[in-house]
C-alpha cells in the first residue's frame, strides 16, 4: 500500500532533480481527500522535498518518504532520458498503481466529468474519481445512455485516465491560455528605439498578430466557460421539466417547454 511505502532518499531526490525527472506523486499536506497530487519537485530542502502541485499556488515543503517520482508524469511533460529513473531508483514501477484514483477526461474538448449536477467541467476538484478504470468506463457508460447527457460528448472521446494525468493536462492547457502575450507587446513598444518605416511597419504588424492571439485564447477560455454554463442549465432545464410533468402533466409541461 502506498502509506506503508517509503519514498525517496535524499540523494535519489537530488539525482532526479539533476536529471531534469522532476514530475512526482504526493499527497498535499494541506488537504486529505485520499488521493495524490502531481507535482513538481523543485529543491532538497533537508529531509524534505520543495514540491509545486498543480494548481496549488506556491510550493509545499513535503517529507521525502511521502514522494513517490512518476514515470507517466516525466513521459507526459517530454522527458527524453526516462531510462534514468530506473538507474535512480530501480526498475520496479508497479508501486505507481498504488492509491491511484480515475476520471473521465474528455480529450477533443479537455473537461472533466464531475457527476450529473455538475456535469463536464474543467474543475478538478469536483471530478468524479473512481478506484479503477473499469469502473470509470462502467460509470461513463451509464451517465452517456441518458439522454440528457448522450449527445454532449462522444464516447470515442472519453478516456479513463489516473487523476493526476488529468491535472497534467489541464495545468499545460491553463498555462497556455494565460494572455502573457500582452505584456510581451508593451515591454518591447517601451524597449523599441525609432526606427526605420519598414521597421515600423513590421513592429505594428507583429503587435496586431499579438492582439489577435490574446483576443483568440480570451475567446477560447470564454467558450469554454459557455459550454459549461451550457451543461449547468440544460441539467436545471431536464430536472425541472421532469417535475412539472410529475405535477402538472406531460402535454402541459410540454408545452411551456416549447
Amino acid at each position: 500500500m502506498a502509506g506503508s511505502r517509503v519514498g525517496v532518499t535524499e540523494d535519489q531526490a537530488l539525482r532526479l532533480i539533476e536529471a531534469g525527472l522532476t514530475a512526482v506523486r504526493t499527497r498535499s499536506q494541506r488537504d486529505g481527500n485520499g488521493h495524490f497530487h502531481s507535482g513538481t519537485l523543485l529543491a532538497l530542502v533537508g529531509d524534505k522535498g520543495q514540491v509545486k502541485l498543480a494548481f496549488h499556488k506556491g510550493s509545499e515543503l513535503i517529507p521525502l518518504r511521502d514522494i513517490f517520482p512518476w514515470r507517466k508524469g516525466n513521459l507526459l511533460r517530454g522527458c527524453k532520458n526516462i531510462n534514468e529513473l530506473d538507474k535512480i531508483i530501480g526498475k520496479n514501477q508497479d508501486q505507481e498503481e498504488d492509491a491511484m484514483y480515475y476520471v473521465n477526461y474528455d480529450r477533443a474538448n479537455n473537461l472533466v466529468w464531475c457527476g450529473t449536477t455538475k456535469g463536464w467541467t474543467q474543475h478538478l476538484v469536483h471530478a468524479k474519481c473512481y478506484q479503477s478504470a473499469g469502473r470509470a468506463s462502467q460509470g461513463m457508460t451509464r451517465v452517456l445512455n441518458q439522454e440528457r447527457w448522450a449527445n454532449i460528448c462522444k464516447r470515442e472521446d472519453v478516456d479513463q485516465i489516473p487523476y493526476e494525468e488529468a491535472e497534467e493536462l489541464l495545468a499545460t492547457l491553463f498555462a497556455k491560455d494565460k494572455p502573457k502575450e500582452e505584456a510581451t507587446v508593451e515591454q518591447q513598444s517601451a524597449a523599441a528605439p525609432a526606427a526605420p518605416t519598414k521597421t515600423a511597419e513590421a513592429a505594428t504588424k507583429t503587435t496586431k498578430d499579438q492582439d489577435l492571439i490574446s483576443r483568440l485564447l480570451r475567446s477560447k477560455k470564454d467558450v469554454q466557460d459557455a459550454r459549461e454554463m451550457l451543461v449547468l442549465a440544460q441539467g436545471e432545464f431536464d430536472a425541472t421539466l421532469a417535475e412539472l410533468q410529475r405535477t402538472m402533466g406531460n402535454e402541459t409541461a410540454q408545452a411551456l417547454a416549447t
